[in-house]
């Protein structure tokens, strides 16, 4: 199987940011974005959630 030159460009070859100037390009706190990125918030439950009607 052949393969092309191994600099060549990939779909990994985007541009590295760090989490504030990550959290700044999508417009939310850098803790929020760092709790993301760990793991640390969860969505809310939907069958615990109660709506007002």
């Amino acid at each position: 199987m052949a393969r092309g030159p191994r600099n060549s460009s990939s779909i990994y070859d985007a541009p590295s940011y760090s989490i504030a100037e990550a959290a700044r390009l999508i417009g939310v706190p850098r803790t929020t974005l760092g709790a993301w990125v760990n793991g640390r918030v969860t969505l809310p439950r939907l069958d615990v959630v109660r709506f007002k009607v």
